[in-house]
């Protein structure tokens, strides 16, 4: 992998990445390497053992880039500063987050259903990656809305792969995995916690995570807020009016598997039967509305 050099003050001169959301690896830096304008991220460097996990991510990222999917947006580099391995290099993506696409109005509910469903259709590929390469334990892991863009040509783009999941003892922090939600709430041994970190109330990721964030991702959209975030019984009872709006019952049974003691199955196989008046209907306000 290809290593540049910068000294403390070239890179202090970079401008930072303005960012609507919190970024808990700190800021990116906007950098532009052989006329194409790239992202540096800082390698996490709290322990040894951080940094290496970190910077053994990154290297197999671009290691394996060729059986990656194409709209992977994988490290192209790492920047040593002052000697030392402080970054690494990712193409900047122009376009829009997919938690921003997904609230835009003049986005078809076609184009939004293709952008969810491509989600899906990524993980089916995760498990051939799994199966016919050295990466045994690669997983998206921290599955959201904003790890996603939707670059200027309409791809759907994911981003900060590196934290992922890369090896059987390493389970990064996952946004919807949080023990104040619905994922903590579940009671299902499916779910288990790791017990190896004790900084963070983090959990073992692995397929069934994933298609859990995944279908929270798709809830979320039909929700129009965060449904990660209810009770058991709420979740149940939303359950039943999708089913009662219209919604495949199909799918709405493998949302509710996703809190039963079964293992999650991929729902994007069923996002094409959602219509524009299910998705109006399925809208928190709306919901609540018929609810009083």
């Amino acid at each position: 992998m290809e290593i540049i050099n910068m000294t403390s003050e070239d890179i202090g001169n970079l401008k930072k990445l303005s960012l609507d959301f919190f970024n808990a690896k700190g800021d990116l830096l906007l950098f532009r390497y052989n006329n194409v304008l790239r992202l540096l991220k800082t390698l996490d460097d709290f322990t040894e053992d951080d940094f290496q996990k970190h910077f053994n991510a990154v290297s197999l990222l671009n290691k394996y880039r060729d059986y990656l999917p194409s709209d992977f947006v994988i490290p192209d580099f790492l920047v040593k500063v002052d000697d030392i391995i402080k970054f690494f290099a990712i193409n900047y993506v122009y376009g829009n987050n997919l938690s921003v696409v997904l609230k835009d109005d003049n986005v078809s509910l076609e184009r939004k259903k293709n952008y969810l469903k491509r989600i899906g259709t990524i993980l089916r590929q995760m498990e051939n990656i799994r199966k016919n390469t050295e990466l045994k334990n690669f997983y998206l892991a921290d599955i959201h809305e904003d790890n996603f863009i939707v670059d200027k040509a309409g791809v759907l783009r994911t981003i900060d792969l590196d934290g992922g999941k890369f090896s059987e003892d390493s389970n990064p922090v996952v946004k919807y995995l949080s023990p104040v939600s619905l994922f903590a709430k579940c009671n299902t041994p499916k779910y288990k916690i790791d017990m190896s970190n004790p900084y963070f109330a983090s959990y073992i990721v692995d397929e069934n995570t994933d298609i859990y964030c995944y279908s929270i991702v798709i809830l979320n959209y039909l929700y129009g807020s965060n449904l990660n975030m209810v009770a058991i019984e709420e979740f149940y009872e939303y359950m039943n009016y999708l089913e009662y709006i219209g919604i495949d019952k199909n799918l709405v049974s493998l949302f509710e598997r996703i809190v039963t003691n079964k293992n999650n199955k991929n729902p994007e196989y069923l996002l094409s039967s959602i219509t524009d008046e299910q998705v109006y209907r399925a809208n928190e306000k709306v919901y609540k509305k018929l609810k009083k």
